[in-house]
């Protein structure tokens, strides 16, 4: 049965579904009744164990996550500061590096103290723009400062499209944000594990520029293998986005799928007892790579999954790569139910369910005795597959699909793991200098190449065609029939025609 070979699949609709209920409401609502519910539940369950048959304890722990993804998305929403009109003083740890806007530097920081009261509550978080007049070069993530500001909450900008900035700000721990002179910072406060990765991470994109990678080449091969893209231009996203290989700059579970299956097969020839070495070797050069990205959510995310599924594989254990996949986004959600309407967190689980579910059936379909061939097809497919599974949230995010993306990635996948995999051997490399600037000239015409690729595609009229707003509904109708369509064209008989049907003429009414 599905729910035995796939057990995290009703954890996460469960969980899911909670946090929906919680965020539908938008409205403080009193906890205690859902959390006496959830006490009785864990009693029963506790009490009766043995005596419950499957189908009702399966009934009644579905119950109980989606009891408490409701009481953790409620909860994560009401522990957000509600602050008064006036000046403030604010005592705050600076989460990221300043980045550059025209008049200002905007600054990511979270709250430590308001009016001398320390804030225990989080997340919560505070967008601060300090004017560049001010500004003496010396912040950097991890440090404390005391300012003295008026917060201001942070509102949507663009109503008429999809995209809900205040609410997307506000899942991410910021209500307010603040304008600022001066600040005064304050010593004696240690960093902490986040603050001394996105250090590190800076650290190393200047060893790229120190070694020869410069201008747009520097931007893309920091974007590419450290997840730095403050220095992307505008020219580039564009280039990207247009030609259909925008999830190329976004380090995530495909740089770490990369990675980790290139140290397999390097050491492929550990094999036996030597095959818990192996893990510890792809384990560790999995969270090593998170912690030069700066732990961003993404590629924590990728981390968690393929350590699950590495480690299911190393132990001889079964793996369901689906469950896996489940397994880590249901972990993400407890931690962060937030994450559930971030568009990155929404993209990067559906195009790695949708490449598990759906590979094997479309790959089938053409059958090649040239490896070259082989190889060349295999890579279509993943990048065909993916694409459906994310063509719901490219509509209704980007209102625009890219018709040369397929072409475009068979350039793009190949090259991004040329590039990961140079760019850290030249890290690499600076520990014997001399060869050094090999490995700089291979990644400087990789980077070139990409980026010339890209544009040229771009430009190819037609190369992407804008689509219409569309409703909230009609975009969940795209995100069932897709999978159900894709279902009843490669899953022979698994799928009723009269459903996909159904699903097709619901689409055609919802838009």
């Amino acid at each position: 049965m599905l729910y035995k070979e796939i057990p995290f699949l009703r954890f996460t609709v469960a969980i899911v579904c909670g946090i929906l209920v919680a965020e539908m409401l938008q409205a403080d609502v009193q906890l205690f009744i859902p959390t006496i519910l959830l006490s009785v539940i864990v009693i029963i369950l506790w009490y009766h164990r043995n005596k419950m048959t499957s189908t009702l304890f399966g009934l009644t722990a579905f119950l109980f996550i989606f009891l408490f993804g409701f009481i953790d998305g409620n909860i994560r929403r009401q522990s957000l500061l509600t602050v008064g009109p006036g000046s403030k003083e604010l005592t705050v740890r600076i989460s990221d590096w300043p980045s550059e806007r025209a008049r200002t530097l905007k600054i990511p920081a979270m709250i430590l103290e308001l009016d001398g009261s320390e804030v225990r509550s989080r997340p919560n978080n505070v967008m601060l723009y300090l004017y560049k007049d001010s500004y003496n070069n010396d912040l950097e993530p991890g440090d404390a400062i005391k300012i003295y500001c008026e917060l201001a909450g942070i509102t949507d900008f663009n109503p008429s499209d999809n995209f809900d900035y205040a609410s997307y700000m506000i899942r991410k721990g910021y209500r307010y944000l603040a304008f600022i002179n001066t600040y005064e910072p304050i010593m004696g406060k240690r960093k902490g594990i986040k603050a001394n990765a996105l250090i590190l991470r800076k650290k190393l994109a200047t060893l790229y520029y120190e070694n020869g990678i410069s201008g747009d080449n520097l931007a893309l091969v920091s974007a590419l293998t450290l997840g730095y893209r403050e220095m992307l231009t505008d020219n580039i996203e564009d280039s990207f986005s247009r030609s259909g290989i925008m999830h190329v700059l976004a380090v995530s579970g495909l740089h770490v799928g990369i990675l980790s299956f290139f140290i397999l097969a390097v050491l492929s020839f550990l094999k036996g007892k030597l095959e818990i070495l192996k893990l510890i070797i792809v384990l560790f050069a999995i969270w090593l790579f998170a912690l030069v990205t700066g732990l961003s959510p993404p590629v924590v995310r990728a981390a968690i999954m393929f350590s699950i599924l590495h480690a299911g594989r190393a132990v001889n254990r079964p793996v369901n790569s689906l469950n896996s996949v489940l397994a880590s986004a249901f972990l993400m959600l407890v931690i962060n139910p937030g994450l559930l309407f971030d568009p990155g967190f929404q993209l990067s689980y559906s195009a790695v369910i949708f490449i598990i579910v759906f590979y094997r059936e479309m790959n089938s379909i053409v059958q090649l005795k040239s490896v070259i061939l082989k190889r060349v097809w295999e890579l279509t497919v993943v990048s065909l597959v993916a694409q459906l599974g994310t063509l719901p949230f490219v509509i209704y995010y980007f209102h625009r699909i890219p018709l040369l993306s397929l072409v475009a990635n068979l350039m793009a996948i190949p090259m991004a793991f040329i590039i990961l995999a140079t760019g850290f051997l030249m890290i690499l490399s600076t520990l014997v200098p001399f060869i050094t600037p090999f490995f700089a000239s291979i990644l400087n015409f990789s980077l070139e190449f990409m980026l010339r690729s890209a544009t040229d595609i771009s430009t190819i009229p037609f190369s992407s065609v804008s689509t219409p707003s569309i409703s909230i509904i009609a975009f969940i109708l795209f995100i069932v029939t897709v999978p159900v369509i894709s279902g009843f064209l490669l899953k022979d008989q698994k799928v009723h025609p009269h459903l996909a049907l159904c699903l097709v003429i619901l689409c055609l009414l919802g838009l």
